[in-house]
């Protein structure tokens, strides 16, 4: 099983509170790793020479008292003996021999057990206890807690990351992302839910957009705690649960006010404006698995009728009602598959166009818009080509362009040809005014077919609100490349102003708007602003299957790889191609297969590298990201080859391109990269000639300027000023530098001072790049036995706890010494609990 942090880290703690002498109690919801972490823990404790036993709540029997506790007493020689006998003498046999005890669900003892607890624990025995929460402790054993000054770990549901990594680990490969954000939605951070669905859902199929899971079950565990979640709810609650499991969203004014006040206190349902919504998918699913074919259909025709008088919820409506198997006319059909594909609910698109009775251009529009988004290019095609120009309308027109440019450029990955198409489209529109729509479209496909951003302007010109949106969406897009955040955030500002005047907006406007202010924030240098914004939307995409969702995972796998954490861009970059295999409304399928063989290249994998950019062809490459991320790749071979000026120079020519196609933001990193390769003046001068860009340039410039002047002062700066931006790889990289100078400066004592900085630092970021010449990180293991060391605890403690002996554990010290370049434990504890270390 995949290792998850959450787990490693209370498993640390834990053995750090048993081995200092102090009891210590684990919280966290069923199902939420417990069971995993005592395990763990004893398993740990077990191979460090400790005695441990593992008690387990669920093995309680009320007739049989005592009986989750028969390996314990067995083994300590009182079997058979009166209660009385068991609860005075076994207590100090425990504590004498230096057994922990450990106990699982200890909320299910039975009461016989529950006491003998307390006793073991009033007597002095090392016991960690794993509940829900305090207040399922038996009252014996909370008197101890409470007072006993126990150590207290409460274990967090896993994050989506954790669950999909977990995922991913049980069949082999990344989740498409439907199943994704079923299986995210539905395990609510429950690791056991988690191994449960995928088992019970098993594997429909593998494809390039991930590994697509079977329908949900509704297990009899989902089912129990379906129940749990709906304990207490009255007969009017409990019936408004029933129909919000038919539709993701209803009007608010269906449900009686004190109905939807108790549902939303209990966090069932949320509210927002006039809709409202299930918060727990796993009731909805356990509700549905209840009924019978029949039985739904009739519910969905009931919800339909419900839902008659409510204009604003027509769409919902026609949908109960197709499922209800009622004939609805094409023209509302039609206008209801139109409003579903605006909001990306593809599967509702194909319900209604299935449902039609006769076919159209229309029909064919929303058939090609389908296909394509599901990534069917060919079919996407063949729909649009079936539609006679000449027959339709300006503004059906319009919108045929526009599904072609989506169809070529995004899920084609031929923005050419899209500019091609799209322009012929444009060019049989009569209506100036309606054409506009479609000419700032063209803008965005014009720059991926690897235009110039400097030779495109876009300017309000029309009064019609999409005009301006559009106009708004693409100034966002043209400022993020290389303006400052402040002149991208007036486009944002604008274009969301204008999203309330229109009525059916695509949902990818929001993110494109989002993305913008997301970028211009990053290279703002507030670096953890940006990576918070990008994990709230991250994370919503993968809860509910939204089509940004690779879109986010591609943003900050970027930004990671340019913090210098390879780890965390990894993860990312990975799942990001897989997920926008399935939706990408920005063309970033190869960008994102780029960046996996840039990062890859970085950490040595060159031949992976060079595998995934061998299908990377020039027409890719006219986009600027891609060209970036293949100069990277390729650097890096020249670099591990020992050729750094020719890798210098292969991040310096990409870097250049990106400037004359006004991508500054990309091509000052790239820039900054080659001068850290090889700090020649030209190089340091193509980095300070953007130090007018932003906050971010100018500490790069800053940075630069003190290499070059070889002032350790004004380097050590620009280590916290990098550090404290979130640019870790580079304040590593800087602090080498300062070392290095004080070396050459004769001042030994204070060089070690900085190598020992920037080791710490790298270790904080993963791997050095560029590859450190004078030592790298510390490993897993030396940083764990560094910390230990650092608070004190002695060789053989360490040993005990790690399963080595005292000798290997010297040994990694004196590695962890020579890379830190100190004497002793003394310099060990400023360096590992100092304020430069996090």
């Amino acid at each position: 099983m995949v290792d998850l942090q959450a787990q490693i880290d209370a498993v640390a703690v834990m053995r750090s509170e048993l081995s200092s002498g102090r009891s210590v109690l684990l919280t966290g919801e069923a199902g939420s790793g417990r069971t995993a972490v005592l395990e763990q823990l004893r398993g740990e404790m077990t191979d460090s020479g400790r005695s441990v036993v593992l008690v387990r709540g669920a093995d309680a029997v009320a007739e049989l008292p005592l009986v989750a506790f028969a390996e314990v007493i067995a083994d300590h020689g009182i079997v058979g003996a009166a209660p009385l006998t068991i609860y005075t003498n076994l207590p100090v046999r425990v504590r004498s021999r230096g057994t922990i005890v450990l106990v699982d669900d200890a909320d299910a003892l039975d009461r016989a057990s529950a006491v003998l607890l307390g006793q073991l624990a009033r007597a002095g025995t090392l016991v960690a206890v794993a509940v829900t929460s305090p207040d399922d402790l038996p009252k014996s054993v909370l008197d101890e807690v409470t007072h006993g000054r126990w150590g207290r770990v409460d274990l967090a549901p896993l994050g989506s990351d954790d669950v999909l990594r977990v995922a991913a680990e049980l069949v082999g490969d990344e989740l498409a992302a439907r199943s994704a954000a079923m299986l995210v939605s539905l395990a609510e951070g429950h690791l056991s839910t988690v191994v449960e669905q995928v088992a019970a859902a098993g594997v429909l199929g593998h494809g390039p957009a991930g590994i697509e899971l079977g329908d949900p079950v509704a297990t009899p565990a989902l089912r129990r705690r379906a129940e749990e979640a709906t304990r207490g709810v009255g007969p009017e609650a409990y019936a408004a649960l029933e129909r919000l499991a038919l539709a993701p969203a209803l009007p608010v004014g269906l449900f009686p006010g004190p109905v939807v006040a108790d549902l939303v206190a209990v966090g069932l349902v949320a509210v927002e404006g006039t809709s409202i919504r299930q918060t727990r998918p796993l009731v909805g699913l356990a509700l549905r698995s209840r009924w019978s074919t029949s039985e739904r259909a009739e519910r969905q025709g009931q919800l339909a009728d419900a839902l008659g008088g409510w204009p604003a919820w027509s769409g919902t409506s026609l949908l109960m009602a197709v499922r209800a198997g009622r004939r609805i006319s094409d023209d509302l059909l039609l206008d209801a598959a139109d409003v579903a594909l605006a909001a990306a609910r593809n599967q509702e698109v194909q319900e209604f166009l299935d449902a039609l009775r006769t076919s159209s251009p229309r029909e064919r529009l929303l058939r090609g818009a389908v296909a394509a988004a599901e990534g069917e290019t060919a079919t996407a095609e063949q729909f649009l080509r079936e539609i006679d120009l000449a027959a339709v309308s300006d503004s059906l027109r319009v919108r045929i362009g526009q599904e072609w440019g989506l169809a070529l450029a995004v899920r084609g990955g031929d923005p050419q040809r899209a500019v091609r198409q799209v322009t012929a489209v444009l060019s049989t529109i009569s209506n100036s005014v309606v054409g506009r729509v479609l000419e700032t479209d063209l803008v965005k496909w014009r720059l991926m077919a690897g235009e110039r951003a400097a030779d495109v302007e876009v300017s309000p010109t029309s009064d019609d609100p999409r005009v301006r949106l559009n106009e708004a969406v693409i100034g966002a897009m043209l400022a993020s490349l290389g303006r400052t955040a402040p002149e991208v955030l007036a486009y944002v500002d604008a274009g969301r102003a204008l999203l309330s005047e229109i009525d059916e907006v695509p949902g990818s406007i929001p993110d494109l708007l989002t993305l913008s202010e997301y970028l211009g924030v990053a290279f703002d240098g507030r670096v953890a602003e940006a990576e918070r914004l990008a994990s709230r939307h991250r994370d919503r995409a993968a809860r509910e299957a939204d089509p940004s969702l690779g879109m986010w995972e591609f943003a900050a796998a970027e930004l990671a790889l340019h913090r210098g954490d390879l780890t965390q861009a990894e993860a990312l970059a990975r799942r990001a191609t897989r997920h926008l295999a399935w939706r990408d409304f920005t063309g970033l399928q190869s960008a994102a297969v780029a960046l996996m063989a840039a990062v890859n290249a970085r950490r040595g994998r060159l031949g992976a590298a060079e595998d995934l950019i061998g299908d990377i062809t020039d027409a890719h490459t006219a986009d600027v990201k891609v060209a970036l991320h293949v100069a990277r790749t390729r650097a890096e071979r020249a670099l591990r080859s020992r050729r750094r000026t020719e890798a210098a120079d292969l991040l310096s020519d990409a870097g250049r391109t990106a400037l004359a196609h006004a991508h500054l933001h990309l091509a000052l990193m790239a820039l900054d990269e080659a001068f850290m390769l090889d700090p020649a003046d030209d190089r340091a001068r193509a980095v300070i000639d953007q130090r007018g860009l932003s906050p971010l340039a100018a500490v790069l410039a800053r940075r630069v300027e003190a290499v070059l002047g070889g002032t350790a002062t004004e380097l050590a700066l620009s280590v916290d000023e990098l550090d404290e931006m979130g640019l870790v790889g580079r304040a590593a990289h800087a602090a080498h530098l300062v070392a290095r100078t004080h070396s050459r400066a004769g001042g030994l004592a204070t060089a070690q001072k900085w190598r020992s900085r920037a080791i710490l630092l790298t270790t904080r970021c993963g791997t050095a790049w560029p590859p450190a010449r004078d030592g790298g990180a510390l490993s897993p293991r030396e940083l764990d036995i560094a910390r230990r060391a650092a608070r004190r605890e002695r060789s053989r403690e360490i040993g005990a706890e790690l399963g080595l002996s005292a000798r290997t554990v010297e040994n990694h010290l004196a590695r962890i010494y020579r890379k830190l370049g100190i004497a002793g434990r003394d310099g060990l504890a400023d360096e590992m609990l100092g304020e430069n270390f996090a």
